[in-house]
């Protein structure tokens, strides 16, 4: 399966739900500025991404994770 999170942006709110699903954030404490950040994409969305699906990883059971912003 293949599952897509998507917002207006797809840099923040996408991004931390995809990175949350993934367990590459502490779901159980508040991220904090550099947590963030490091995620792949957090706040690097260039105008030529709005519209593309973009890979940010496998989770444990074998889905592909995407963002996308609109």
């Amino acid at each position: 399966m293949k599952v897509i999170y998507h917002c207006y942006g797809g840099s923040h709110s996408s991004v931390m739900a995809a990175a949350l699903h993934l367990k590459l954030l502490d779901p159980t404490r508040l991220p904090n500025p550099l947590d963030m950040i490091h995620l792949p994409y957090f706040d690097k969305t260039q105008n030529s991404d709005f519209g593309r699906i973009r890979y940010m990883g496998t989770d444990d059971s074998g889905h592909d994770i995407y963002v996308l912003g609109k």
